[in-house]
């Protein structure tokens, strides 16, 4: 359990559909960690970006990650794929993923374009809620076996419901109603756009 943005964020990966990875990048990461080595003897780099491929990346904090790294992955993200270059090779490996982040402040625009939907993580404000927090998280600490059985049926339920879920088609007439909503909030970028 946990009420972090983080906890959060790692939770998701139970939803994942079988087989879909769920990568969390250190902040100690170098971009050699990122993008791999050489190619081994069956094809694949040991990058985590490669490992991502049909899953979820997730950075905790993006903010605090050093501008370099962000911007590989960024990069990775939007192109789909991940470019390994070492002794004046060039080889690139897919690397299509969903990118999930939390951040401690602000984060420059260019990233935030990147993002579809963001959500303010605001913390627990009313006392019944605090306590029922509070009382999972003991019971979860206590015995997390009964704790995990006790929420299985909801989450299998949860993870039905999104398995169904199917892209939709977006009329056109609800096009214009998301362009002037985005703009009026002054969002960077068209990811959002997209994502609504």
């Amino acid at each position: 359990p946990g009420t972090t943005p983080a906890a959060t964020a790692r939770a998701f990966a139970a939803m994942l559909p079988p087989g879909a990875p769920f990568v969390e990048v250190p902040r100690s990461a170098g971009v050699d960690r990122l993008v791999g080595a050489s190619p081994q003897h069956n094809g694949s780099t040991n990058g985590l970006l490669t490992r991502v491929d049909g899953g979820v990346l997730f950075l905790d904090a993006i903010d605090q990650f050093p501008t370099e790294l962000v911007e590989v992955i960024l990069d990775a993200h939007h192109l789909g794929y991940n470019r390994l270059e070492r002794n004046g090779r060039s080889e690139t490996f897919p690397s299509r993923f969903v990118l999930v982040a939390t951040s401690d402040g602000p984060i420059r625009p260019r990233w935030a374009a990147h993002f579809g939907l963001s959500v303010d993580a605001m913390g627990l404000h009313r006392a019944e809620h605090r306590v029922e927090a509070a009382r999972r998280q003991l019971h979860f600490e206590a015995d997390p076996t009964s704790f995990l059985a006790e929420w299985e049926p909801r989450q299998r339920e949860l993870k039905r419901r999104l398995d169904l879920a199917r892209p939709a088609d977006v009329p056109e007439q609800l096009l214009t109603p998301i362009g002037w909503l985005t703009a009026e909030v002054s969002v960077v970028g068209l990811a959002a756009d997209v994502a609504l």
